[in-house]
């Protein structure tokens, strides 16, 4: 069995990191065009629109999907299938609790995510 130290003194060791860095990410409050764009996402179902006022609303939301998408990547390792349903699920979801996901408890994550796939699915 090794030791911590013996571990640390390794020069093959490299302690593990956080894969994402979420300094990176703008993680500012909505801004009043967001949630404008948001409620257009929500109530109109932007999700299989295409109109100019739905392409405009997902351009201005821009900003929540590399985050989204760079968890979901790395999660299913470059799987790009379902990360259009994922963004729009969580669109869904800012608008339902009202906030960014950043801002969201561990009960909402929790309500988001389902403590099972089956829950998931069934949401």
């Amino acid at each position: 069995m090794h030791s911590s130290l013996q571990l640390a003194t390794d020069p093959l060791y490299t302690p593990w990191q956080m894969p994402i860095d979420l300094a990176v990410y703008d993680q500012r409050p909505f801004t009043s065009e967001e949630w404008k764009a948001l409620e257009h996402d929500f109530t109109l179902n932007a999700k299989t629109t295409r109109t100019v006022d739905s392409i405009a609303a997902r351009k201005a939301l821009a900003r929540f999907n590399a985050p989204l998408a760079h968890v979901f990547h790395l999660r299913h390792r470059g799987s790009a299938g379902l990360l259009y349903d994922v963004l729009h699920l969580f669109r869904s979801e800012m608008y339902r609790h009202q906030k960014m996901f950043w801002e969201w408890t561990p009960q909402e994550w929790q309500a988001t995510l389902c403590p099972t796939p089956a829950l998931f699915l069934k949401r």
